[in-house]
């Protein structure tokens, strides 16, 4: 609820950017010189499905290195990230790339999609309940959600020196309360997604990011 408050008062149809133009410079030099291309997880991908002719959404996109992954594969991509400065350096780094975009909150896209791409950023909805219940809307009948999250003991390492994390975290994960952004973990990712609803594919670690591939179950 909180984050929704201030979604209304922060809008980024009008403006409002939360990243910082220096994160921005930083975070996009470093997903084009290979820091922020997780090359594992991109193989996986590749051996799940194919892009050729896909409708694909990167939601929280950033600096857009996945999406130009996704175009050069074939794939009608969509852009979709909460910040205009990143939007601006990626259409300026590839001025003849041709893709859709929006600028607005992870939640607010539309659309349904074969796959919906989510790159370290599932924290980042207002609501994690309403999110998904998006993303199962937002899936065409054999799309794929494909999220790279935070590895989990790597997160925990750093639990212990970081009381307020730690408290948004336990918030979030046993009692659904969502302050911010706090860490997801894999026990809440399995509850989300409902096995009822969806079928989860695989959750599995790669060095510092976990990746999770759900598909909606037919009804």
């Amino acid at each position: 609820m909180i984050n929704f408050i201030l979604s209304l008062i922060q809008d980024p149809k009008k403006g409002y950017d939360p990243v910082p133009p220096a994160h921005v410079e930083k975070y996009f030099e470093e997903a084009y010189n290979g820091q922020r291309f997780n090359q594992n997880i991109i193989d996986r991908l590749e051996n799940t499905l194919s892009l050729n002719n896909k409708k694909v959404l990167d939601l929280g996109a950033g600096p857009g290195q996945y999406t130009k992954y996704f175009v050069d594969q074939g794939a009608k991509a969509y852009y979709h990230d909460i910040s205009l400065r990143y939007l601006r350096l990626f259409q300026e780094k590839f001025p003849n790339l041709k893709f859709n975009y929006t600028i607005d909150y992870l939640d607010n896209f539309k659309g349904t999609y074969d796959l919906i791409f989510n790159n370290v950023c599932f924290c980042y909805s207002m609501d994690d309940y309403s999110f998904v219940k998006k993303i199962e809307k937002g899936l065409n009948p054999n799309g794929i959600y494909f999220g790279i999250l935070g590895n989990e003991n790597v997160f925990k390492k750093q639990l212990s020196k970081r009381f307020l994390i730690k408290i948004q975290y336990y918030l979030n994960d046993y009692f659904g309360i969502k302050i911010g952004h706090p860490f997801t973990s894999r026990k809440r990712i399995k509850k989300l997604f409902s096995p009822k609803r969806f079928e989860i594919i695989t959750i599995e670690d790669f060095e510092e990011n976990t990746l999770v591939i759900i598909k909606r179950k037919h009804k």
